[in-house]
């Protein structure tokens, strides 16, 4: 493996709960080392890196190595129980709500003139919570105005804002917005 792979892998624990974020080059290391297996979530089925390499690539990133070229793995899974320390993302003050949402606004992607907007406004007795705020720039959030985020999102043709409790799995809070976040993981942190 010449190439440096800056992918995210989700890794679960032996007991199938999602408990951090690997670089897919240090997974593979895991999974050569037999700590970990590749999780096919298609079919929920374990897989060696032998295993794993003799399926070859199915999908659109892929790994190629001399005559070999196998799936870049989204998840992994722990073939041991891995101990976990709890640990907590303070409140959710803008600059927190920004870390989250990867510093761009949710409606348009800027990365300019930044603030939160509220879900639920605050007039409404919406109050500064993680699953009530999500990054906004000044642009959109004057534009929106006092529009539904519903009416605005269809608007802006932008998809419903599902904000999260970085709290619920803080490993998640290092990769930042959701659009980086692969379907597959999906089931594992909902």
């Amino acid at each position: 493996m010449g190439k440096k792979i800056d992918k995210w892998c989700l890794v679960l624990n032996a007991n199938g709960l999602a408990v951090d974020l690997s670089k897919v080059s240090h997974v593979i290391r895991k999974v050569q080392n037999g700590r970990q297996s590749i999780l096919d979530i298609s079919t929920w089925e374990r897989f060696t890196m032998d295993e794993w390499v003799k399926r070859g690539a199915t999908g659109s990133e892929y790994l190629e190595a001399g005559a070999c070229r196998f799936d870049l793995p989204e998840v992994a899974i722990c073939n041991f129980y891995k101990g976990t320390h709890p640990v907590s993302i303070s409140c959710a003050s803008k600059q927190n709500v920004f870390k989250r949402d990867g510093f761009k606004c949710w409606y348009c992607g800027s990365k300019h003139a930044l603030t939160v907007d509220h879900i639920v406004p605050q007039c409404e007795g919406g109050r500064l919570a993680w699953n009530n705020v999500i990054t906004s720039c000044k642009s959109c959030n004057n534009r929106k105005d006092r529009m539904s985020v519903e009416e605005f999102c269809r608007q802006m043709k932008c998809s419903l804002p599902e904000p999260w409790n970085p709290n619920s799995a803080p490993w998640l809070f290092r990769v930042g917005h959701q659009d980086v976040i692969p379907t597959s993981w999906k089931p594992f942190i909902r």
